[in-house]
């Protein structure tokens, strides 16, 4: 009996806390309760984005990856300087070698290595055509495709960055940040505030 009254005094005790929203003007309550609607938003819903997000810039990445595999394979051009820097290797699985790449031997295989090799093992093993995944070397992320050419022997294998997906993703974060403090502003100030 004396727990449920230690409970009951402990609720009323936080209700007593609670009080000082009545010592407040309308529209410091407002100012309040808004201020926990964005901060509700900014703990739960930012979280989702982001991993929505960046489930969205690894397609996207993924999409830049095969579009320059296909230029080099359909079209055989080989770009050696690029905004955006795509290591291409070409790799003979008959002769087992490196025929072609940007980069030099030594990247090529540190990238085997420690990047892509299980990778380009499974897809030879499998008989597949196709295959695309991400990995870590050292601190940095690089995303890779790796694809048949045609009917060969050949394998092209593509290698990007993370750099410019993180670029993306803090461009995106910055917006969604602008538009929920623009949407703040509009409810607390009103529209005549923004000049709407």
């Amino acid at each position: 009996m004396k727990d449920i009254f230690k409970k009951t005094k402990i609720n009323k005790e936080n209700i007593k806390k609670l009080n000082f929203l009545k010592r407040l003007s309308l529209l410091q309550q407002l100012i309040v309760i808004l201020a926990l609607i964005a901060l509700f938003v900014v703990i739960f819903l930012m979280p989702i984005i982001d991993n929505n997000l960046s489930s969205i810039i690894d397609n996207y990445m993924y999409e830049t990856l095969e579009s320059s595999q296909y230029a080099l394979i359909e079209d055989s051009y080989y770009p050696q300087d690029q905004y955006k820097t795509t290591y291409w290797i070409i790799y003979d699985s008959s002769s087992n070698k490196w025929v072609n790449s940007n980069i030099i031997v030594d990247n090529v295989n540190t990238f085997y290595y420690y990047l892509f090799g299980s990778d380009l093992q499974n897809l030879l093993n499998n008989n597949e055509d196709n295959i695309k995944n991400k990995g870590t070397l050292g601190n940095d992320t690089y995303y890779y495709c790796i694809t048949k050419i045609n009917d060969s022997e050949q394998y092209l294998i593509s290698i990007i960055d993370s750099e410019y997906s993180n670029d993306l993703i803090n461009d995106i974060k910055n917006q969604i940040v602008y538009i929920q403090y623009g949407f703040f502003c509009c409810h607390c100030f009103g529209y005549d505030y923004l000049g709407i």
